[in-house]
Formats: C-alpha cells, sequence, structure tokens
C-alpha cells in the first residue's frame, strides 16, 4: 500500500460523507451545496411541517337582540274634579261640576260622588247625582248643582262635592273635594223707604198680668227697591233699643211688612223709631221721620 496516498484517501471520505449529510452546512459543504443565490432555488430541504393552527371557530355573534318588552302604556288615567263658581245664591243659582280624565283610555271610567255639607241636598239644591260616567275614548263629563228657594230664612250654607270611588282610572293625587258656599237670601237692595210706624202714631198694648188681656201687634211696613233681606230694629231717643226681627242675617221679605208683638215689659214711651236696613251695606237704611208713642191703654 502507497502510504503516501492515504490522506488523500481519507480527505475524499471525509468529503463525500458531508455531502450525504445533507449539506445543512453550506459552507462546511462546499463544493457539494450550490449558492441559493446563484439559481434562485431554495434548497433548504427542511420540511415545514408547523400545523396550520388558522382559528376556525365561528365568531358570529348569533344572539337574538330583538327588544320584544311591550311598551305600551296600561296606565290607568288619573281623574280629578272641579266646580265653578266657588258661591252662587240659593235662589235658582247654579255650579258646573266636571270630572276631566289626564288622557283618554279604551274603556269607559265611572266616578261615584258623595255630596256633604250643612246644605240639605233635594231641599236646598239639585243635581245632586251620584254617579257619572265618562265614555271610551272621551276625558270630560258635566253636571249641574242648582240652589233651591225657600221660605227659610237660613245662613249661607256649604255642598261639599267628593270623589268616593273610581273604576278604570284613579283618582288624582290629593283628596279631590269641592266646597261650595250657597249664598242663602243674598241682598241686592238699592233703597228702603219706612211707611209705617213713621211718626205720630200712638199704639196701647197692656202689660199683661195674671188673666189679663194678650199684647197688641203692630204692623211694621216699609218699601224696597231692589231684593234681599232686611233688618229691623227698634229706636229709642234716636239710639238703638233692641232688634226685631230674631235673625241676624236679615228677615226675609213678604209683602215688604212685618207684624210686630212687642216683648212684655217694654216701658211706655213717646219717643220710639223704627228702623230698617240691608244686613250687608250699611248705607242703605230708613228710619220713621219722628218718633211714635207706646202707651198703656188708658194714656
Amino acid at each position: 500500500m502507497n502510504y503516501k496516498l492515504l490522506p488523500i484517501f481519507v480527505a475524499g471520505v471525509f468529503l463525500v460523507a458531508i455531502g450525504i449529510s445533507g449539506c445543512s452546512d453550506k459552507l462546511a459543504c462546499w463544493p457539494f451545496c450550490s449558492s441559493s443565490t446563484s439559481s434562485g432555488v431554495d434548497n433548504d430541504s427542511t420540511t415545514d411541517t408547523t400545523t396550520d393552527t388558522t382559528d376556525t371557530t365561528d365568531t358570529t355573534d348569533t344572539t337574538d337582540t330583538t327588544d320584544t318588552t311591550d311598551t305600551t302604556d296600561t296606565t290607568d288615567p288619573t281623574v280629578s274634579l272641579s266646580c265653578t263658581p266657588s258661591a252662587a245664591t240659593e235662589d235658582g243659582g247654579t255650579f258646573a261640576c266636571t270630572l276631566s280624565l289626564s288622557a283618554a283610555t279604551t274603556k269607559k271610567v265611572t266616578v261615584k260622588i258623595a255630596y256633604t255639607g250643612t246644605a240639605t241636598a233635594g231641599t236646598d239644591y239639585t243635581g245632586n247625582t251620584t254617579s257619572h260616567t265618562i265614555s271610551a275614548g272621551g276625558t270630560s263629563t258635566t253636571w249641574t248643582l242648582t240652589g233651591s228657594s225657600d221660605s227659610s230664612l237660613e245662613d249661607d250654607e256649604t255642598i261639599i262635592v267628593n270623589i268616593s270611588s273610581v273604576t278604570n282610572a284613579t283618582e288624582k293625587s290629593g283628596t279631590q273635594v269641592e266646597v261650595l258656599t250657597l249664598d242663602n237670601d243674598p241682598t241686592s237692595l238699592t233703597s228702603i223707604t219706612v211707611n209705617s210706624p213713621n211718626g205720630g202714631e200712638k199704639f196701647h198694648y197692656l202689660n199683661p198680668v195674671a188673666g189679663g188681656p194678650t199684647l197688641n201687634t203692630i204692623k211694621i211696613r216699609w218699601a224696597t227697591g231692589g231684593s234681599g233681606t232686611v233688618i229691623i230694629d227698634l229706636y229709642k231717643s234716636g239710639k238703638f233699643h233692641y232688634r226685631i226681627n230674631s235673625e241676624n242675617d236679615g228677615y226675609k221679605q213678604i209683602n215688604e211688612q212685618f207684624n210686630w208683638k212687642p216683648y212684655i215689659g217694654l216701658e211706655s214711651g213717646t219717643d220710639y223709631q223704627i228702623r230698617v236696613s240691608a244686613p250687608n251695606d250699611s248705607s242703605i237704611y230708613d228710619m220713621s221721620n219722628s218718633y211714635f208713642t207706646i202707651a198703656e191703654p188708658d194714656s
């Protein structure tokens, strides 16, 4: 064997081994590997075995976001009460009362009304209907209270109108009450003239004793302009002595006269006068033109 050629043989084997190994190191395997820039071909034999991890999750939002809430307003409307005017006369005066809804509704609304106060329904006033209906689609209903004149002299009276119950609606916040004044026997007098006694007359009466006669009656007469009640007073020596009519708000005129029976113990005198006046207007009055006399039978 030629030992001089051994080094050359070993080197050749080494180079062949590198070539077979795939030339992973391009510099080390030269000349068995070609430069990638010389041929334009990528000779990197490493296979990309990376698994494609593309996210195939379906991100479509399948949530049904449709708002199925029923927005129909099912709240019942409110009902309120009002009456006008606040005062009216007993002699045919009227009040207009109204029930009003805050909004129309598809239902019929029924309202019950209660009447109280010092005035008497059916006697002092009429129209006191207790049940009222607002038709479906409507918003109000109205009725009328009317004063009734009578022969009694009375103070002013009240009519209290109150909602007691409501069907298919609700009563407006706060108690729905109307307090009305029935003006009894209002005075609208423009003038008064005393006709009798008007001065110079002499009236006899007997102070009663056991078994004695009753007192005589004195007729007081006057004339008025306008209408209304009057106040009748007895004056002595130009000063108030006592009230002849017992009603402080005035005597309800009947034919413009009053039959007066002097009280027991009234002293005799020649200085009496009658004064007739309007109860609410001190400027409207008249007195006997001069004094008249009240005396015992034998005087």
